[in-house]
């Protein structure tokens, strides 16, 4: 099963070294979109950073961005996917929206989240 994280999920599994409980329940591609990659861990979690990039480095994570969605000529329908999402959630929600919008573009039937906001995702 394909699945799409979220920056949450991320930061407590690695910050917990839990991470394998990735690789154990989703026995296809994980997604991690460029935007949470690039701006959300960059800036909530640089300590997390070299563990998650050796999973990266060994192709059991995969960041998904616009070059690599335009080479698999699907650009367009990310960016179609990310504008209704951003109907649904608040600017405060864009790990969501970004996680949530590679997930149905990428066929990935599963979001993993682990959201500590007070009330969750809105």
């Amino acid at each position: 099963m394909k699945a799409s994280l979220d920056t949450n999920i991320i930061l407590h599994l690695y910050r917990t070294n839990h991470q394998s409980l990735l690789f154990e329940m989703f026995d296809e591609e994980i997604y991690i979109d460029e935007f949470i990659y690039n701006i959300e861990l960059q800036n909530h979690g640089k300590d997390i950073l070299p563990i998650l990039a050796q999973d990266i480095a060994s192709k059991r994570i995969t960041v998904i961005g616009e070059s690599s969605l335009k080479s698999l000529g699907i650009w367009n329908l990310y960016k179609e996917n990310l504008e209704e999402e951003k109907t649904f959630y608040p600017p405060s929600d864009m790990g969501e929206i970004h996680a949530i919008a590679l997930a149905r573009t990428m066929g990935a039937v599963s979001v993993v989240t682990d959201d500590t906001k007070y009330r969750g995702p809105h």
